[in-house]
């Protein structure tokens, strides 16, 4: 063990982290470092293996793992520790590949040390090198088995305040493709809390974002409270395509197990009186801080406002499982110009592995052509697309992206175009199948309006047959 302890964290947590260090290594000496730079130029100046490092979270000017990492390849120090709020598997996989010695949840820490003694056997490298690095990411949900992956013939989630302790499934004992199933309202939502709408798709460029922005426009535009989030935590741009020049960084919240609506306020940009947005991450390295929260982020979305609109990326990543396990209504979104059935069919049967309901899941053919006709048989052998109701949104024309582009794709709600009418009638259908549709005229009028469907002409026939 290194007779010397060095540690580089934020001004916040650098106290419980000198703490932590003296109770778990009492015979060395602990000292504390200002910065990065100096921390990484005190190990380079150790003889190798007579100093160890412990890297807290938020370190100023680079990211804790860079720093841990740059030590560990300097070969200088006997042990490098990371502490992080609430470490995701990600993050412990990319240590462990790095060469860090362990990763610690910095919640644990500070409950070491506000025991103040004790405990220093259970993070000992010695009793158990692997201890925590393989330790499973904390769930607000009990995992129980599944055996028909396709769907889950019963809800899985387990109120762990009501179930004795005996009967809870150890987690050795879980299979490898366990699921999480979602009930028809999940833990922490309120018995009438807002619906939460997930736009998802297998492949980028098919207009989702676009969807997730004019929607919850449209839905604003009627006196609903809409929060907008942006799940594409590395590169979306969802606050972009809704005029907001300065988006908020999500990756405030990762100090948070369970978010607040106070600490919403913080991370949120107030586009106008019914609509703000969330999102993304400041920095694309900080997306995976994210995902652990995002389960509790969108309950209490839920709980605040009247309509949730969630934007997601193309890949499918753990935040994104964790909106579609929770949304009221999956919207697997398809471009009608380049069919895609074989991206579209594998979303929808990893949707339905997940565990959403088939219910749940609606399909949005977008960029449709107003005179063709809809298939209303297309993909129904598909797994999870088999009761899916299909909604068609129409080609609104090169204008569509440029005002996306620009930041000004609000302004389409006041303009009869075939884009915003089309998405408006499909709204609608899905908010007043949830039972939420406003009573405004503006509402009623878009429920009843049918998609419009124009006749080719005659000489367009022609052309198409030269």
């Amino acid at each position: 063990m290194a007779e010397k302890w060095f540690a580089c964290s934020s001004q916040e947590t650098m106290p419980v982290l000198l703490k932590a260090l003296e109770i778990l290594y009492p015979v060395a000496a602990v000292r504390k470092t200002n910065s990065p730079d100096e921390a990484r130029a005190i190990m380079l100046a150790q003889q190798p293996h007579h100093a160890s490092l412990a890297v807290g979270p938020d370190c100023i000017g680079v990211s804790s793992i860079n720093l841990a990492a740059a030590v560990v390849a300097d070969g200088h120090a006997d042990e490098v520790i990371l502490v992080e709020h609430n470490p995701s598997g990600s993050l412990r996989s990319r240590a462990l590949r790095a060469g860090i010695t362990r990763v610690m949840n910095y919640e644990d820490i500070n409950e070491l040390v506000a025991r103040g003694t004790g405990g220093s056997h259970i993070y000992s490298k010695q009793t158990e090198p692997e201890r925590s690095l393989e330790a499973p990411v904390p769930r607000t949900t009990t995992r129980s088995e599944v055996t028909d992956l396709e769907e889950p013939s019963c809800d899985v989630y387990v109120d762990s305040s009501r179930t004795d302790q005996s009967d809870k499934t150890p987690a050795s004992r879980l299979s490898h493709d366990a699921i999480l199933a979602v009930p028809s309202i999940p833990p922490g939502r309120k018995e009438h809390s807002a619906p939460v709408l997930v736009f998802a798709s297998g492949r980028g460029g098919v207009g989702k974002t676009s969807l997730a922005a004019m929607s919850a426009v449209c839905a604003a535009s009627w006196g609903l409270h809409v929060a907008a989030l942006d799940l594409d935590l590395s590169a979306g741009d969802l606050a972009h395509v809704l005029g907001v020049g300065h988006p908020s960084d999500l990756s405030a919240l990762s100090r948070s197990s369970v978010p607040t609506a106070e600490q919403l306020k913080t991370v949120s940009v107030q586009i106008d009186e019914h609509l703000c947005v969330l999102g993304p991450c400041d920095r694309p390295e900080m997306a995976e801080r994210i995902s652990p929260i995002v389960s509790s982020l969108i309950t209490v979305l839920a709980n605040e406002f009247e309509l949730v609109v969630v934007d997601t990326s193309t890949t499918w990543t753990d935040a994104v499982a964790q909106a579609a396990q929770s949304c009221d209504r999956l919207l697997l979104v398809s471009d009608d110009i380049r069919l895609s059935p074989a991206s579209l069919a594998r979303m929808a049967s990893l949707a339905v592995r997940l565990g959403v309901a088939r219910t749940r899941i609606m399909r949005i053919s977008n960029r449709c052509d107003s005179r063709s006709q809809a298939n209303a048989l297309l993909h129904r052998a598909d797994i999870g697309l088999e009761t899916a109701r299909e909604l068609r949104v129409l080609e609104g024309g090169d204008e569509v992206g440029e005002l996306a582009a620009s930041g000004h794709l609000a302004d389409l709600v006041s303009y009869e175009q075939d884009f915003p009418d089309s998405l408006s009638t499909a709204l609608a259908k899905i908010l007043e199948e949830l039972g939420r549709l406003p009573d405004c005229s503006e509402a009623q009028t878009a429920l009843h309006a049918s998609v419009p469907r124009k006749a080719r002409s005659w000489f367009a026939r022609m052309r198409e047959a030269v």
